[in-house]
């Protein structure tokens, strides 16, 4: 599973350090197979990060830098709205909730060439 792990903007660089040495504490090396993205070099807000759910959990409990822990349920390019609706369409939401659930969107974008946005 693919995470993008949220910090304030300048921090990235110390939250991938930080990543590094909770991925390599024994308890959670023994939940799978995990890599963190390198430090970009530019602001994003965050790192990205690749390993089983229970690691997202970790970082949750563990990480003293990030504000959040998103899960990247695509990353698909898009160019318009109908695409935005074709990958979203496409993910197996029945595996996440039941319908008897209500999902919360919130949309965070910056330069996005949408309009709905």
């Amino acid at each position: 599973m693919k995470f993008f792990i949220v910090c304030p903007g300048g921090l990235e660089a110390v939250l991938a350090q930080e990543l590094e040495e909770i991925v390599t504490r024994p308890e959670i090396k023994a939940l799978g197979r995990s890599s963190i993205e390198p430090a970009p070099s530019s602001l994003t807000g965050g790192i990205g990060v690749e390993g089983p759910l229970a690691l997202s959990m970790a970082i949750n409990l563990y990480s003293r830098i990030a504000s959040r822990v998103l899960l990247k349920m695509t990353d698909e390019p898009y160019k318009s709205e109908d695409d935005l609706y074709r990958q979203a369409k496409a993910i197996g939401w029945e595996d996440w909730f039941s319908s008897n659930q209500t999902l919360r969107v919130d949309i965070t974008a910056q330069r996005s060439p949408l309009k709905s946005l």
